[in-house]
């Protein structure tokens, strides 16, 4: 059975596009969830394996999906544009890509965090 992926970005069409390339590589998706809400909603009723957090959705900060998924045992990273310095003083601890997303990095990631778990 494929790893369930949840993808928390508040522009839809790059969410989109990010998700049919996780599709590509084998996972199955969750969301995009574009907002905390949306995206605590899919944390809780839809388990995901993984999860790829925008820093930012809509000037709001990801922190309660984050530690959500934190006490869930469900690992994650953060996608951004921002610098390291405000993910790391804003946020939980999580690895890091920065936008624009390089896939093979990111799945690179993805695969090592599951078998770590």
């Amino acid at each position: 059975m494929p790893y369930r992926v949840l993808v928390v970005e508040d522009e839809v069409l790059v969410g989109l596009d990010l998700m049919m390339q996780l599709e590509d590589a084998g996972f199955t998706c969750i969301g995009p969830a574009p907002t905390v809400a949306s995206a605590m909603k899919l944390v809780a009723t839809e388990t995901p394996d993984f999860a790829v957090l925008d820093a930012n959705l809509g000037g709001i900060s990801p922190v309660a999906v984050a530690e959500d998924l934190r006490d869930r045992g469900v690992p994650f990273l953060y996608a951004s544009g921002y610098d390291e310095r405000y993910i790391r003083d804003n946020l939980p601890e999580a690895p890091l890509l920065q936008k624009p997303i390089q896939i093979p990095s990111l799945l690179a990631h993805i695969n090592d965090r599951l078998a770590a778990v």
